[in-house]
Order: C-alpha cells, then sequence, then structure tokens
C-alpha cells in the first residue's frame, strides 16, 4: 500500500497478499513441471525485499522466460483439457456476466 501512495485499492491488495502463495502453488502444480518453474525469488523495482517469483535462468545463462506468458501458458493447457470451457482467442473482454449470486455465467465480448 506504501508504494501506491494511496491509489491502491486496498482490498485488491490484501487478496493479492492472502491469496497469492495458493495461485502460485496452484500454478506450479498445473504446470506438473513441465514449463512452469517458479524456482528463483528475486528483488524488482519498488520492492524492499525480494518477493517476485519466477523461473531462475538457464545453465548457459538464457534469460529465464517471461513469467507472464508461463502462467498464462500453463493455465491455457489445462483450459483445452475441460471440454465443459470453450476457450476464445483474439477476443477482448468488454463485461463479466453473472446471476443474482454473483456467480460468472458468461463473459460479454469483442473482436480484437
Amino acid at each position: 500500500l506504501k508504494s501506491g501512495h494511496g491509489l491502491c485499492n486496498e482490498e485488491l491488495v490484501q487478496k493479492l497478499a492472502d491469496e497469492a502463495k495458493a495461485a502460485l502453488e496452484f500454478l506450479i502444480k498445473e504446470g506438473h513441471g513441465e514449463s512452469l518453474k517458479m524456482d528463483d525469488v528475486v528483488l524488482c523495482g519498488g520492492h524492499a525485499v525480494p518477493r517476485t517469483h519466477r523461473s531462475k535462468p538457464t545453465d548457459v545463462g538464457k534469460p529465464a522466460p517471461n513469467i507472464g506468458w508461463e502462467a498464462t501458458s500453463t493455465l491455457v493447457k489445462r483450459l483445452k483439457d475441460r471440454p465443459s470451457i470453450t476457450l476464445l482467442t483474439g477476443y477482448r473482454v468488454e463485461d463479466i456476466i453473472k446471476d443474482g449470486d454473483g456467480k460468472v455465467i458468461g463473459l460479454e465480448c469483442a473482436v480484437s
């Protein structure tokens, strides 16, 4: 919150702090060790302590893969394995459709 200079959504920051470990464990488990390895914790800009998880650079010194790409690719692979989910690409989400209980039941999209 401090580094956000009062501009942060406190509820979202708290959610991130509370659920980051479980989310990280989920991504590693879903990656089945194939490509998603979060075996390095590094210091990034604005951080007082190392707290950003990523893959270590390769043995030959090649930079670590982009962790955002790795996480997204892992999730896409798992979604493709689920017949109840239709995965579409090339669309921009414009709205999240929820039922009366707040459960997500669909998305309103437009072609990107």
